[in-house]
């Protein structure tokens, strides 16, 4: 292996690293243990449930597992191994082959199952919401705000309950599901409007077998200690689907918690809907999408080698590799905005096929940053798209192709202000 590559493969690991350890960090009573080199142990109460270390450019974890259940469809299992041999740090996962809900669900899951056998600590007590939040609208924020100012008023933390995978990815497993928001963008947005906790809830079929009253019983108040929740207008839950907001009333003072049931969110006559949102990414009106979000479609993505065209025509682009489910807008060039490692620059960006390729080519994303020169291989990129400047179109000739993108850029310019 050449010095250049072994130091690109070695620089490679340290991020990915980096981004497990914030990942597990980010869990309450964690403690990090640096043995050596590139080599940690977390624990929970002194209670052993994972390791981080790196082998010859290869980055592995291990997790102290026992026959963990996971279903969510967007993550790639079949670099999961099991080591037999042993009793508990059984499971072991080649990062780089990992998808990073897959890490997320198996650190929290390996949490979980130390923290049931450590010692009870002291459980707070909540004020609660429960739903799957995709896209964490405006909607989903008045619903928080309602949330906080129960919290402010009893005296209680507040809890955002959410689930991975969604229910209908359990109950409809050959159902094709888009998301506005990974499951970790999602959790990120929560936090930024002032929620305490989020909890993001394995669901599994044992899971939605339960009642309401099961669910409400043996999650929310043994479990999480919920003493109120808070409803959204045309929300429910649990296999029996209650419909009535008495039934929630009715199992709440059975319960000792009260039940809140809040007012649906309207804006100029439009009730706003994640199915809504997802409707107009689809249709590439990403301004009416922005309107109803109350911030740009977003979307992260890890750049990677593509076949560098751009950059024989004088407009180097970074190829993205985007999370499975992540619902894209339509074939086309769009004005954006490019945040990386802190900073924002503007950018254009082309979904498609390049058909001035001659033959049908894979789909690809690209994106240009206009004012950023630089090896991005390897580092995260997100993207918020602000403007759709034109369909994907054949063109007769490169030079042709090159105005365009002149033309594109001026336009970006102006608009990205």
């Amino acid at each position: 292996m050449h010095l250049q590559d072994y130091a690109r493969r070695f620089i490679f690991a340290v991020m990915q690293i980096n981004e497990v350890r914030e990942i597990i960090l980010s869990l309450p009573n964690v403690t990090e243990r640096h043995i050596e080199g590139m080599r940690y142990a977390y624990d929970f109460q002194n209670i052993s449930f994972a390791s981080l270390q790196e082998v010859n450019g290869e980055v592995l974890i291990g997790f102290s597992l026992r026959e963990p259940k996971i279903y969510s469809c967007f993550a790639e299992y079949a670099c999961v191994k099991r080591d037999k041999r042993r009793r508990r740090h059984n499971t072991f996962v080649p990062v780089q082959s990992c998808d990073i809900s897959l890490l997320k669900e198996l650190c929290v899951e390996a949490y979980h199952q130390a923290s049931a056998r450590s010692p009870r600590v002291y459980q707070p007590a909540y004020a609660a919401t429960i739903g799957f939040f995709d896209g964490v609208h405006k909607g989903h924020r008045f619903l928080l705000e309602h949330l906080k100012q129960i919290g402010a008023e009893k005296g209680l933390r507040t809890m955002v309950i959410t689930f991975d995978p969604s229910p209908l990815q359990i109950l409809r497993p050959d159902t094709r599901c888009q998301v506005l928001s990974t499951t970790l963008e999602k959790e990120r947005l929560i936090y930024e409007c002032g929620i305490d906790e989020v909890l993001i809830l394995r669901m599994d079929k044992e899971k939605l077998s339960m009642t309401a009253f099961d669910f409400m019983r043996n999650i929310l108040k043994r479990q999480l200690n919920i003493h109120s929740l808070l409803l959204g207008h045309d929300h429910t839950f649990g296999s029996d689907r209650p419909v009535s907001r008495n039934i929630f009333d009715l199992y709440g003072k059975q319960l000792k918690m009260d039940i809140v049931h809040c007012n649906p969110y309207v804006e100029n006559g439009i009730r706003i809907s994640s199915s809504l949102i997802k409707q107009l990414v689809r249709e590439g009106l990403v301004e009416d999408a922005e309107q109803m979000m109350g911030r740009a479609h977003q979307m992260s993505g890890r750049v990677v080698s593509g076949q560098q065209l751009g950059r024989q025509i004088g407009f180097p682009t970074a190829n993205l590799e985007l999370p499975p489910g992540k619902i894209l807008p339509p074939d086309g060039v769009y004005a954006v905005w490019v945040s990386h490692e802190g900073e924002r620059h503007k950018g254009i960006l082309n979904i498609g096929k390049r058909p001035t390729l001659g033959e049908e080519q894979e789909r690809t994303i690209e994106v240009h940053l206009l004012d950023f020169k630089g090896d991005l291989y390897g580092q995260l990129l997100t993207i918020d798209f602000i403007v759709r400047l034109r369909n994907e179109q054949p063109f007769n000739t490169l030079e042709d192709l090159q105005r365009q993108i002149q033309e594109d850029k001026a336009k970006a310019e102006v608009l990205l202000v």
